[in-house]
């Protein structure tokens, strides 16, 4: 997956806007962000749980959809919070890049679906924050972040390659108290 810096920069602002002040997100987190955007948040167990259009989608962990006004995230509860933190990250970023209603297909679909990627990762795993607290291994960064394995190796490979840029530092300095990793009991 490649990184998209300005998708990253959204991701921190979100994170800012919404006074994100630890780590790791919640799923009430992600799901009020998701409220604010003018979405609404449902749970399912089972295809019973989705509208007939969605139902062939009912094994994926989160479907953002929209039917004339109304915009609602389905989250699937019989995944492991990490997958259904990042996959309801993953639909928030579909949201706040305006990409609900586009239908792309090919090269154009999987940049779309990278971008929320991206968003999601930026999110629920900052890496200003994760690289100044020290996270370098794929345990710590789930630790931090609750983030499935696979996830936090892709988080771990970023802070890899990562340098903050003076837009990073001036945006975290200006807007963020420092945000605390802390692990869950």
């Amino acid at each position: 997956m490649t990184y998209d810096r300005s998708v990253e920069q959204v991701a921190y602002y979100y994170l800012a806007m919404h006074k994100i002040e630890s780590l790791p997100l919640t799923l009430g987190t992600i799901e009020r962000m998701i409220c604010a955007e003018g979405y609404q948040v449902s749970m399912y167990a089972t295809s019973a749980g989705l509208p007939p259009e969605l139902r062939e989608f009912a094994d994926m962990a989160a479907i953002a959809y929209i039917k004339g006004k109304d915009g609602r995230v389905y989250g699937n509860i019989n995944f492991p919070i990490g997958e259904r933190l990042f996959a309801l990250a993953h639909e928030l970023g579909h949201i706040v890049l305006h990409h609900i209603g586009i239908h792309a297909c090919g090269a154009e679909a999987e940049r779309i679906e990278d971008e929320a990627d991206a968003f999601a990762l930026a999110l629920l795993a900052p890496p200003p924050v994760l690289w100044y607290y020290g996270v370098r291994t794929v345990e710590g960064a789930q630790g931090c972040t609750l983030l499935p394995p696979e996830r936090a190796r892709q988080v771990v490979e970023r802070l890899r390659r990562y340098s903050a840029s003076r837009e990073e530092v001036s945006v975290l300095a200006r807007f963020w108290k420092p945000i605390t990793p802390t692990r869950p009991a």
